[in-house]
């Protein structure tokens, strides 16, 4: 018997809506780090800041 996936509009599954399978599958694979980021207050704009100041003090620029 193959198990279906649940519903997350009542009468739409998520294969019915291209648009949202993509979308679905990252914060699927990502859902248990989502909660921290938010708790973390860490934004992406953050991470990259700190990866430029790292790549500056590592070239000597």
């Amino acid at each position: 018997m193959k198990r279906r996936r649940p519903e997350t509009v009542p009468g739409v599954p998520v294969e019915g809506i291209s648009a949202f399978k993509e979308p679905y599958v990252k914060i699927k694979r990502h859902k248990e780090h989502i909660p921290d980021t938010i708790r973390r207050d860490v934004d992406n704009a953050r991470v990259e800041a700190r990866n430029n100041k790292i790549k500056l003090i590592i070239c000597g620029v």
